[in-house]
């Protein structure tokens, strides 16, 4: 019995709906505003108002990361491990998926645009790198090197870069459809 090689793609042609975009997107908003509105500010009160690193959207030098780090002290830097970065190891996942079931619905009449959908996923694969290097950074401070910050950065530059891609296709796509539709009305 011949078993059929699903891609990563077609998983989400085929599984993509409606009601998951609903409730990716709307899981994925509860985290969001949770980080906004309660971990986020606690590690940044303990920072004397710097952004942390997830805010960051166009990256940070070795010298603001360091800074930061100092300034987060051992408590700072505990909540930030502890408290803000397991919930930002669920956002991007439930984000990345809801992009990408997103796309597929919306793009269902002209099924070439869903390759679009690993736009919103590359999004949270940097996002999830940008994670991985600032846990490092909280663990090992003071011993954290240039490579280390420099890296962490360029994955949060990417999240940022690629996340502002997702939005503005959709955005773009649903201004395309729109056009379309006032055009078939007059």
């Amino acid at each position: 019995m011949d078993k059929k090689k699903v891609s990563l793609i077609h998983w989400f042609i085929k599984y993509a709906s409606w009601s998951k975009v609903i409730l990716l997107l709307t899981a994925s908003l509860v985290i969001y505003f949770i980080m906004l509105k309660v971990t986020i500010p606690k590690v940044s009160k303990i920072a004397d108002g710097m952004k942390i690193f997830d805010l960051m959207l166009f990256g940070y030098d070795v010298d603001y990361a360091m800074k930061l780090l100092e300034a987060l002290d051992e408590e700072g830097r505990s909540i930030y491990l502890l408290q803000q970065i397991p919930l930002d190891l669920i956002f991007p996942g439930l984000l990345g998926c809801s992009g990408a079931f997103l796309i597929v619905c919306m793009t269902r009449i002209h099924k070439k645009m869903s390759i679009a959908l690993i736009i919103p996923l590359i999004a949270a694969v940097f996002d999830y790198l940008e994670n991985v290097f600032v846990a490092y950074m909280l663990l090992r401070y003071p011993d954290v090197n240039a490579f280390t910050i420099k890296s962490s950065s360029f994955f949060t530059i990417g999240k940022t870069g690629f996340t502002v891609l997702f939005f503005s296709f959709v955005i773009l796509y649903l201004g395309y459809i729109f056009h379309n539709i006032n055009k078939k009305l007059t």
